[in-house]
């Protein structure tokens, strides 16, 4: 009983010290948009896709931050991921979808904004070829 008893506290402890080591997002109050460094995250993973390449794909919604890890055949980032019907574009060639969650600039502000390597990015996804080295991230995002 003593033992069992030892062996809950330790696990207990182990799993107190685990959650205590978790980071959590700054939040910068003059922005809606969080871009995280995902080495520092304890993230939900999800694999999308079959092919011989892989990259990392962050989503960051009003919900929080999942990471997809996409493979694919496809040479852009925009490419696969139409590809797997993950994001839907308007006329215009603007994500307004990403995985069904809906962003609409004329009814609220929202827009889906495109980073690169934690940097916003200055093209977009069906112009930007796959590294498989880099991250990407896909951020709803309010204009205020």
């Amino acid at each position: 009983m003593k033992r069992a008893l030892s062996i809950l506290l330790v696990l207990a402890c182990v799993l107190l010290f685990a959650a205590c080591g978790a980071k959590k997002p700054v939040v910068d109050n003059n922005s809606t948009t969080t871009v995280l460094n995902t080495e520092d995250y304890f993230l939900p993973k999800t694999d999308l896709g079959q092919g011989k390449t892989e990259f990392k794909l962050l989503v960051t919604t009003l919900s929080g931050t999942i990471q997809y890890n996409v493979h694919t055949n496809e040479a852009t980032v925009g490419a696969a991921l139409k590809a797997l019907g993950f994001v839907a574009y308007d006329e215009s060639g603007l994500i307004i979808s990403v995985n069904q969650v809906t962003a609409d600039y004329s009814k609220d502000g929202a827009y889906w904004a495109f980073y690169v390597g934690g940097a916003y990015a200055n093209q977009g996804p069906d112009e930007t070829t796959i590294d498989p080295k880099k991250d990407y991230m896909l951020v709803y995002t309010r204009a205020e």
